[in-house]
């Protein structure tokens, strides 16, 4: 029995002393040959660490790491013609092979070539979009860029305006966001501007600009005594010397308004009282109205209005007339849009366009220019082309020259009932 116990404890021995430790098997190749390479988790070419501190870390039997350390030269790197040659020391961290001692720095929030500082000598704004966020909704999400740099957002409130103080959309900050007769209230909507009357018949509030404007209206005269005072600077040249200038009896359209006016003082009193004269182109009976309907029994027979071709050539236009009152009567067949109440018309050269009992006629000639270009003309430029193209035959039996209709906004070329008219424009 005891000596069957010292043959298994020498047994024993022999297996515990004959066994190579599983880390030398680890990185040996074979018996002679040690691979640090296979401690290059990363295959950047460093491992971390030293070799020195490898040899040791990895084996147990100091015959082998004496067998390890007799690899290295006398840098304590791989000696020439081991396997492990140019494998280079120091890692800081082997498991990614962007990092190692000497790598270029990148913009990645990692310290890539190991001297302890992170994205330290080049440009690095930002790493995701992130880092760029200034967490302001007005100015738009910025983001990171492909050379890691911030980007500016687009703004997001498109043709709003951007409250920055709230960080919101919003209709208007100032008057100025708003059209010129709107204001910018105190919760940043666009209101209408509304004009107080100021009791004055010849004055009107006009917005202008987001505010109110106080503007007179050209010809006005206020009634009572001092009215035909008002009117003395404007008297015409021409009025006919049994005729006084002064401020219409009643209200005249389209403002209501009295106007400086003309009427016949038949017995040389100084005073009005006649009953209109038809045809003469005055306002005889002071009423600010000149050759009102009622002075004849047969409304034809005072108007009628003509705009002819006077070119060589057919032109063709749009067109629309007046009736008594200056009511505008659009044609059957309206002109669709953006020429508003037109009917368009070829006029022949030298036959005009208009009839009896109108009282005026509009024409464009929409083959020269088309809207847009028409209006963006100075009126100046539409006179010119409206006397070179067109002439006016009216009730008068006179021909006349075509003028610009203020009171359309198309600018159009008017002819109308009397060569000589007297505010009697809408």
């Amino acid at each position: 029995m005891r000596m069957m116990r010292s043959v298994l404890f020498f047994a024993m021995v022999v297996m515990v002393t004959g066994c190579v430790s599983p880390l030398d098997h680890a990185v040996f190749d074979d018996g002679n040959t040690f691979n640090f390479n296979k401690l290059d988790s990363d295959r950047d070419g460093y491992i971390t660490g030293t070799f020195v501190d490898a040899c040791k870390q990895q084996l147990r039997d100091q015959s082998r790491i004496d067998d390890c350390l007799d690899q290295l030269d006398e840098n304590g790197n791989p000696g020439v013609g081991t396997i492990s040659q140019g494998l280079q020391a120091n890692d800081c961290d082997d498991n990614d092979g962007t990092v190692y001692p000497g790598a270029p720095e990148l913009c990645d929030g990692k310290d890539n070539n190991c001297n302890g500082e992170v994205d330290e000598g080049i440009v690095c704004g930002c790493l995701d979009d992130g880092g760029c966020n200034d967490g302001v909704f007005c100015n738009g999400a910025e983001t990171c860029s492909d050379t890691n740099e911030c980007q500016a957002g687009t703004p997001p409130c498109g043709d709003l305006a951007c409250d920055e103080e709230n960080d919101v959309c919003v209709q208007c900050l100032v008057d100025d966001d708003c059209a010129g007769t709107e204001t910018c209230t105190d919760s940043f909507v666009c209101e209408p501007v509304v004009c107080a009357d100021d009791g004055d018949e010849c004055t009107q509030e006009v917005v202008v600009d987001h505010a109110c404007v106080n503007q007179p209206i050209v010809g006005c005269c206020h009634s009572g005594p001092g009215g035909d005072a008002e009117c003395a600077s404007s008297t015409p040249a021409d009025l006919p010397s049994n005729h006084i200038w002064g401020c219409s009896t009643d209200v005249v359209s389209p403002d209501n308004v009295h106007m400086c006016t003309s009427c016949l003082d038949q017995d040389g009193d100084g005073y009005c009282g006649m009953d209109e004269i038809c045809g003469n182109g005055f306002d005889d009976d002071g009423d600010g109205v000149v050759d009102e309907a009622e002075c004849v029994s047969n409304l034809c027979d005072l108007y009628g209005a003509w705009i002819k071709n006077k070119t060589a050539s057919s032109l063709d236009v749009v067109y629309h007339t007046y009736t008594f009152n200056w009511e505008l009567v659009p044609p059957t067949t309206p002109e669709a849009p953006p020429y508003q109440n037109f009917m368009a018309f070829t006029m022949d050269p030298g036959v005009p366009l208009g009839g009896d009992c109108l009282l005026g006629v509009d024409v464009v000639p929409s083959c020269l220019y088309d809207r847009a270009t028409w209006l963006g003309m100075t009126n100046a430029q539409q006179q010119a082309v409206c006397e070179e193209n067109f002439v006016c035959k009216n009730a008068d039996g006179l021909d006349a020259l075509p003028v610009i209709n203020p009171a359309d906004p198309e600018h159009s070329c008017f002819c109308h009932y009397s060569a000589t008219p007297i505010l009697l424009l809408p």
